[in-house]
């Protein structure tokens, strides 16, 4: 009887201990609100007994989000002999949304041998000018202001120096005008049109003839230069959905094709699409097609027919 006791005590004692030292894992994410073209740092976590080691395997990668950087940060102390390790991602959301951080199942190995410890998934939200279930924070309401006298002391003094400023200005311009001598203006500097700028781009990346990814994101950078260049749109540092509504406002049915195109693109850039050989070679001759309807009426450049 005496001895089956010890037994039970040893049992228990080795359950509680095997119980302290199971992993847990779990996803950490900004608590402050996330918009579009906000980096996003996530963390995942693992706390495990003294001398445990997490085998991250191999590089991840998460739907829908850009991967710009990952890392193991070092194993630090927990709570009592527990530790954590943590592995920190670096995300990047063109558009907004929900995307959903994976779960899987990591091997955790120490003295005690090796367990397994699941990761459950977890969404982290990306809100957009126009996402409507992440509106803009009302603005506060105006404090009263307290009435103030008006400094005419200090208007006084502004306006002696200003005028003192302008009297001496005059008679520097009045003296550099005594002693300058005429001089040559510079030539002027040429610059091609953007729409030229926009072929000879299209024709050198027809030559080069990258692989079909490649090509389409050239593509969408060629168009996005175009559109700053040659209309005043800052499609380089806007979302698709920006410069969507910017072609919109100047009321050009043609120049608004490329609208559903930006948006496919950021498939291929952001989804990891893969395009085929004939889809990039057909939207290339399409976006080459476009750009001579929306040029301005000029003759063709020698050795090109229009």
């Amino acid at each position: 009887m005496r001895g089956a006791a010890i037994l039970l005590v040893l049992w228990l004692v080795s359950g509680g201990t095997a119980w302290a030292d199971a992993p847990r894992a779990t996803w950490r994410i900004p608590t402050d609100p996330v918009r579009v073209g906000d980096r996003i740092e996530v963390t995942l976590e693992v706390v495990h007994g003294p001398g445990a080691v997490v085998d991250w395997g191999d590089a991840w990668s998460i739907t829908g989000l850009e991967l710009t950087a990952q890392v193991v940060l070092p194993t630090e102390g927990a709570d009592g002999d527990r530790q954590v390790s943590r592995r920190r991602f670096s995300l990047y959301a063109d558009l907004p949304g929900d995307y959903t951080l994976p779960g899987t199942v990591l091997t955790v190995s120490g003295p005690g041998g090796e367990r397994e410890v699941t990761v459950a998934e977890k969404v982290v939200s990306a809100a957009g000018v126009f996402d409507p279930e992440h509106p803009p924070a009302e603005p506060a309401p105006a404090r009263d202001t307290v009435p103030m006298p008006f400094p005419w002391g200090q208007l006084a003094a502004l306006v002696l120096a200003f005028g003192g400023l302008a009297a001496a200005g005059v008679w520097a311009m009045r003296r550099r005008t005594q002693g300058a001598v005429s001089s040559v203006p510079p030539a002027p500097v040429y610059r091609p049109p953007a729409h030229r700028v926009a072929l000879d781009r299209l024709k050198q990346l027809e030559r080069s003839n990258p692989d079909p990814r490649a090509t389409v994101l050239a593509i969408s950078d060629i168009v996005r230069s175009y559109l700053a260049e040659g209309f005043g749109i800052d499609a380089p540092t806007q979302t698709s959905i920006e410069t969507g509504i910017r072609i919109s406002e100047q009321g050009n049915p043609i120049l608004g094709r490329v609208t559903g195109w930006l948006i496919r693109w950021d498939l291929v850039r952001f989804a990891r699409g893969e395009p085929s050989r004939q889809e990039a070679v057909q939207t290339l001759l399409e976006v080459r097609d476009w750009v001579r309807e929306t040029a301005p009426d000029a003759p063709p450049a020698v050795g090109e027919t229009a």
